[in-house]
């Protein structure tokens, strides 16, 4: 998943990425950016921002005077929120229900989602494990000099 938000990682493959884009600190509420800079700092593409827009994922975009839409941190914030929800899967109808909940300030509802989604990936990644487990227990007997043509692994 190429991105553009700040990561750290510690062991291969175990990258974390932070809810606050990367770039600058704290811009203060007021700062403003360019469908270029919201796309480099959001790791989310400029086409999918626009798409994001049309379809009311980003609900209080303004645009300047030469029609350009103009992001606020808030607005980053959102866009990496949206992007982590669906690169684990969760569906765009999902979003736009968490986006409706967002926009009318419902915070205990957002908060079920987001919860919600969090389980049902601590379960997946329970299956990720147990099957990499079983692989690596295959991958071994065929390597090993106990491994019989024919045999089921």
């Amino acid at each position: 998943m190429p991105s553009s938000t700040r990561t750290r990682t510690t062991t291969p493959g175990t990258a974390r990425a932070s809810a606050r884009p990367a770039g600058r600190r704290d811009p203060g509420p007021e700062a403003s950016y360019s469908i270029q800079d919201a796309a480099r700092l959001t790791g989310v593409t400029q086409h999918t921002l626009r798409w994001y827009d049309r379809i009311g994922l980003v609900p209080g975009l303004e645009r300047s005077s030469t029609g350009r839409r103009q992001f606020t941190p808030d607005h980053l914030r959102w866009v990496v929120l949206l992007r982590t929800l669906r690169a684990t899967g969760m569906p765009v109808a999902k979003l736009r229900e968490l986006t409706e909940y967002h926009q009318k300030g419902g915070v205990e509802p957002v908060r079920e989602v987001i919860r919600g989604h969090r389980a049902q990936i601590v379960t997946v990644m329970g299956l990720l494990h147990n099957s990499l487990t079983v692989l690596e227990e295959i991958e071994h007997e065929l390597h090993s000099e106990t491994y019989r043509a024919g045999s089921p692994w």
